[in-house]
């Protein structure tokens, strides 16, 4: 495999953790803005359908994100030092850190239906 091939890998697998990223900032925005909506009047089994719902789908696209980094951080182990700017070092930490990202976002969105779902009254 060539050299601009092993590259070209790289933009697709960053382009679709890209794709991924969008999906979850989407799915996350629709949950925040029925929490906010409606998260208060529903039921603790519409909830729970909800939370679960939810879970699943962050998990089942924040996966293949990470899988997307991981393999473009696997790729440029395999490009020369000729092509490689000091930029493209931060590859490396891309996967861990989306890591910590998705899973923040995930547990602040849960806190915020919590929050809704449970609000401190003044005293």
């Amino acid at each position: 495999m060539s050299e601009a091939e092993i590259w070209e890998l790289i933009l697709l697998s960053q382009a679709n953790a890209a794709t991924y990223i969008a999906m979850l900032l989407t799915l996350i925005s629709g949950y925040l803005i029925i929490a906010y909506l409606v998260g208060a009047k529903l039921p603790g089994q519409q909830i729970l359908i909800v939370n679960g719902l939810f879970l699943m789908a962050s998990f089942w696209i924040a996966f293949p994100a990470f899988a997307a980094y991981e393999r473009a951080a696997f790729l440029l182990s395999l490009t020369s030092e000729t092509f490689r700017s000091p930029r493209s070092a931060g590859m490396y930490i891309a996967p861990g850190t989306s890591v910590v990202v998705f899973v923040g976002a995930i547990l602040a969105s849960l806190k915020f239906m919590w929050d809704v779902r449970h609000p401190k009254l003044p005293e």
